[in-house]
């Protein structure tokens, strides 16, 4: 079952990419390498577009979202496989 977590991440992209794609994470110190996505939709919160993404590694299963407003990406869940 997946763990709620909403906290602040950092995300590292390639810049040399058209798109924004997340490649790897940094939470709480750690960095995790992203293997693949498995999702991407949008939604509006308010005004405010939000970017969903579900991520994976070898271990575990990520939700991640980026509000276009603060630019802020957070951490919303967390499921090992």
């Amino acid at each position: 079952m997946a763990e709620l977590i909403k906290e602040s991440i950092n995300i590292g992209t390639n810049k040399a990419r058209r798109e924004m794609v997340p490649e790897c994470m940094i939470w709480r110190g750690r960095t995790y390498q992203f293997t693949s996505i498995g999702l991407h939709h949008t939604t509006y919160e308010g005004d405010v577009l939000i970017h969903l993404f579900s991520m994976t590694t070898t271990s575990a299963c990520f939700r991640i979202s980026f509000n276009t407003n603060t630019l802020l990406w957070i951490l919303e869940s967390v499921e090992a496989i």
